[in-house]
């Protein structure tokens, strides 16, 4: 177990922001509780906005003694003031979604404060999160519709300009949750947006708020009709269709598609998930690999166990290393 402690808590302390992001999240996804101490610690010392990897596995592993350290980061996140961008404001924001989830009201006063300038740390990176919560009273006249859309100012021609994609998938995530079935004119204008991935989180958001076989007809056809790997691996996720994902995940030229569309065959469970990650493994894109890492664990096959512990010898790369680890110290700490 040391083994794989060590190489979890090297990469919490690199000076790669995203090395270090990656560990939080995969101590938080595989159960790492032995490793809440080292998040605790990331949280508060690291300089990185992409700290809120460790706030977010914190709150995954129902870490109530993080709360001490979440509320002085809300108030002191210790990372650069990039005033003229979000990643100070994220931190705060992140501490402020956490305490919720922990019951605590302490970081709503920051969030409305943030609400009331039409900030996009609330209105698109936060709003998934707080819409999946228990509403609080002091921001739910901020998380309507027309509130979370009022950034996005359409011209005659009724077209959204140009904005950040990122920005917008968050925004088409808010829209398959929000209590209102208005959100779903919205969802079938992004469907045709010019970022696959924008259109992509619509159809997802658009299949959550309609699962009905209509719906995800015209899913189909509008992604075949775009015809990009990406589009392809959303719609065959929302028809549970493994062979369309097992190409995707072969034969894709981009690495991104592969990956996601293992990550997909996660997801519907698919029966052929082992041999789709057995071969993900040998691929020469790290964050493909690493996906098969995590692919492979999930997918119960019975030499999964001995055929990660044998790869984390020759593995070099660190980010499939932590997943290994991560994978293999679940299996250590969960009881039989």
């Amino acid at each position: 177990m040391g083994n794989f402690h060590n190489i979890l808590k090297e990469a919490l302390r690199s000076n790669d922001p995203l090395l270090a992001a990656e560990a939080a999240r995969l101590i938080g996804e595989w159960n790492g509780k032995s490793l809440v101490p080292d998040l605790i610690e990331n949280a508060l010392s690291s300089r990185f906005y992409s700290k809120v990897s460790a706030i977010y596995a914190l709150v995954a592993l129902l870490a109530v003694e993080a709360v001490p350290g979440l509320e002085k980061l809300l108030n002191a996140p210790n990372v650069p003031d990039d005033f003229y961008w979000t990643g100070y404001k994220g931190v705060r924001a992140a501490a402020a979604v956490a305490l919720l989830q922990f019951g605590s009201d302490a970081g709503v006063a920051y969030l409305q404060e943030l609400a009331e300038a039409g900030d996009c740390v609330f209105s698109r990176w936060y709003a998934p999160a707080l819409l999946r919560l228990k509403p609080v009273p002091e921001l739910q006249p901020y998380l309507t519709l027309e509130k979370l859309c009022s950034l996005e100012e359409r011209n005659a021609f009724d077209e959204v300009p140009y904005t950040d994609a990122g920005q917008l998938c968050m925004l088409c995530e808010a829209l398959g949750l929000i209590n209102d079935p208005a959100a779903v004119e919205s969802l079938e204008f992004y469907m045709n947006f010019h970022s696959r991935y924008v259109r992509g989180q619509a159809y997802r958001s658009l299949h959550l708020r309609q699962a009905d076989e209509a719906t995800a007809r015209r899913i189909c056809a509008n992604a075949e009709r775009h015809g990009t790997d990406f589009e392809r691996l959303v719609a065959a996720e929302i028809r549970q269709d493994s062979a369309i994902l097992l190409e995707v995940a072969r034969q894709a030229p981009l690495a991104f598609d592969r990956a996601s569309a293992l990550d997909a065959l996660v997801r519907i469970s698919s029966p052929h998930l082992a041999e789709a990650c057995l071969v993900g493994l040998e691929d020469g894109d790290t964050h493909v690999r690493q996906c098969a890492v995590e692919g492979l664990a999930r997918s119960k096959h019975p030499a999964a166990r001995n055929h990660l512990a044998g790869l984390l010898d020759k593995e070099t790369e660190s980010r499939v290393r932590c997943a290994i680890a991560a994978t293999m110290l679940q299996k250590e700490e969960t009881p039989c």
